[in-house]
């Protein structure tokens, strides 16, 4: 990526085209003049010049007086946290490894590992695709069709919202007006049919992931990511695709009329993942992938990371299981030569997930120079704002500057992302805590990482 791009915030403009935004910003008007044998400069034209000696001098005053000098940053880093931190930094403006600490371990990337299975996703799902929720009907069976939207809302759809943007109140009282145009009347049953997805990986039970609710079944839909209310919590529901029927033939007899002679129940069998054919009668549609995704990475919402991936899978031609996504994500981790990462999950809840700190800043600044990996790129939480950041490093250089992907498992706490030093400089950066620190030392572990990333921020190296 040229030096330019890059301080152009990753956006692969030509200096003419900056220079034209520069001078439509200051109001001036640029027109194109005839070709004469002793051309004017228009003030437009004159400052354009300016502008391009200024931003050309700018350019070269960064590259020599804003450089990272790694003596420097090893003298600002080597003291601080645990000396068993692996630890990688990379300078954002010409990709040379500035500083390293165990960074060829192997170690478990936890949450961080979204990165990677984020980049993943984007190679076979169209960002701008949305999830087609439909209802249909068969005899007096009322079928609700998953489509991959597991960010369902329970009530009106909202169409500013990620989560919520389907709404399960909304697609009821849809479906119950089609039903009355057809002058439908007798008793109607509501099902969910579901791809046959495998919905639980065995390590995610065995290390408690599922009671604990760091996840739920994972089918391709849910509400609000496998929870009743809008929230970022734990408190996941056991079946979400049964909760979504459920919810949804609520709605549906609230908005029956008293005296109606139509009637909805729960069918026996409430999810099936057998093919129902029918006539359409309504359909509700998710936010976009890309929203979806930036959603997921900000909140580190497992599911949603999960039932994406799974959606991926199938859209690559592998099964829409835990062997499939494995199989999706790794050829992903084989294109972009990160050999030393092993693929077990897309959500980084498993501790057989392994990588090192050099793999995945190679990840992070893939997805800060690759526009059509924005999604992921916006998606990071930022310090002392929103996210899983929103309460980290929220005072001092760092609040509003750091913008990174945390991680945080019993076997390794994470960090992952982009900062910039006191001089101005971009850099990239990786942090993974010692392997297996257990529950109790999570805190600890995390506040390491945190005083890292304030002094990697605070150097004025």
């Amino acid at each position: 990526m040229s030096k330019l791009s890059f301080a152009l915030g990753g956006f692969a403009l030509a200096p003419l085209a900056f220079l034209t935004t520069v001078a439509v910003a200051s109001g001036l008007l640029i027109t194109p003049t005839p070709a004469l044998s002793a051309p004017k400069l228009t003030i437009a034209q004159k400052t354009m010049n300016h502008a391009e000696v200024a931003f050309t001098d700018y350019l070269q005053q960064v590259e020599e007086t804003s450089a990272i000098d790694p003596q420097a940053l090893e003298s600002q880093l080597g003291g601080t946290g645990s000396a068993d931190i692996a630890m990688m930094v990379v300078d954002g403006y010409t990709g040379d490894e500035l500083y390293s600490r165990h960074a060829d371990d192997i170690r478990t990337p936890a949450s961080s590992l979204k990165l990677i299975s984020g980049v993943a996703i984007l190679d076979h799902l169209d960002p701008a695709h949305r999830f087609t929720t439909t209802v249909s009907v068969t005899d007096h069976q009322l079928t609700i069709h998953a489509g991959g939207d597991a960010l369902m809302g329970v009530e009106d759809s909202d169409d500013r919202a990620v989560a919520g943007r389907a709404g399960l109140k909304t697609l009821a009282e849809d479906t119950l007006a089609a039903l009355e145009a057809r002058e439908a009347t007798g008793e109607y049953t509501v099902a969910v049919e579901v791809a046959d997805y495998q919905q639980l990986h065995p390590d995610w039970e065995e290390e408690g992931m599922v009671t604990s609710g760091n996840i739920s079944q994972v089918t391709p839909i849910a509400t609000f990511g496998a929870r009743a209310h809008k929230s970022s919590g734990t408190d996941r529901v056991h079946d979400p695709a049964g909760f979504v029927a459920s919810t949804f033939q609520q709605h549906l007899d609230e908005a029956l009329p008293e005296d109606s002679d139509l009637t909805v129940t729960l069918a026996e069998q409430s999810v099936t993942t057998e093919t129902v054919d029918g006539e359409e009668l309504a359909s509700a549609e998710s936010a976009t992938v890309a929203e979806q995704l930036a959603y997921g990475i900000k909140e580190s919402d497992n599911q949603i990371m999960e039932v994406l991936a799974r959606q991926a899978a199938m859209a690559s031609g592998f099964e829409p299981n835990v062997t499939g996504v494995q199989q999706m994500i790794t050829e992903t981790v084989d294109e972009h030569g990160l050999s030393n990462t092993t693929i077990a999950d897309a959500s980084g809840l498993s501790s057989h997930n392994l990588t090192t700190a050099s793999d995945l800043v190679e990840i992070v600044e893939t997805i800060s120079t690759t526009p059509e990996l924005s999604p992921i790129d916006e998606g990071l939480p930022v310090a002392g704002s929103d996210g899983t950041l929103a309460t980290r490093m929220d005072e001092g250089p760092t609040a509003g500057t750091v913008r990174a992907k945390t991680g945080t498992l019993a076997a390794s706490v994470t960090l992952s992302g982009i900062t910039t030093t006191q001089d101005g400089r971009p850099v990239y950066f990786v942090l993974i805590s010692p392997q297996d620190i257990g529950g109790g030392g999570i805190l600890d572990a995390r506040s390491d990482l945190d005083q890292l990333t304030t002094a990697l921020t605070s150097c004025g190296c």
